[in-house]
């Protein structure tokens, strides 16, 4: 045990019998300290380290529910990666041909369909995000196994909706970097 843990554990003995001195009756201490286990836990919470192993056990409790359904993981997901990379795609593809046919560098193109591509899917991101934690009591009857605002699924599904959205606007923005200008003219 470390000396934290100690001195927590002589903290948590020593107050209530105090209290039961002052009381003269151990039970009435124990009844008026509460809960040892509870206010063991909410010291640790408050040391600031116990989010690492709650998130932990949240990413392994996250990936035995999609063992346990894989289908509807793969379903879902790829759902959204697929409607998110089609859009995204698309944006980037037009913007790229337009940059390409205004003389912009191979460089200036991917950078900015890049930027152009990935500032609404990050604010697309963050809306939903913030969206999520407001609405989560009013989706918590439609959740089975996970908690409405369920940190580690919200992030998981974020990542991979931005590595999704990364690949949908870096693979037109390599195409069009590498397009004349004079045939894009052409098609335009």
């Amino acid at each position: 045990m470390s000396n934290r843990e100690d001195d927590l554990d002589r903290e948590l003995r020593a107050h209530p019998e105090l209290e039961a001195e002052e009381l003269r009756d151990a039970d009435a201490a124990r009844r008026s300290f509460g809960n040892v286990a509870r206010t063991k836990e909410n010291v640790r919470d408050e040391w600031g380290f116990m989010w690492i192993e709650r998130m932990s056990r949240d990413f392994t409790y996250a990936l035995r529910q999609m063992r346990r359904s894989p289908g509807f993981s793969a379903v879902a997901m790829g759902t959204l990666a697929v409607g998110l990379g089609a859009i995204v795609a698309m944006f980037c593809i037009v913007n790229g041909d337009l940059l390409v046919a205004l003389g912009a560098s191979a460089a200036e193109v991917r950078r900015l369909i890049l930027l152009q591509g990935m500032m609404p899917v990050m604010m697309g991101l963050a809306a939903g995000s913030f969206a999520s934690v407001l609405l989560a009591k009013l989706i918590a009857s439609q959740l089975y196994g996970i908690a409405p605002n369920d940190l580690l699924t919200i992030s998981m599904v974020a990542i991979v909706l931005l590595v999704v959205a990364v690949s949908a606007c870096w693979f037109p923005a390599r195409r069009a970097a590498r397009i004349d200008p004079l045939t894009a003219l052409r098609f335009e």
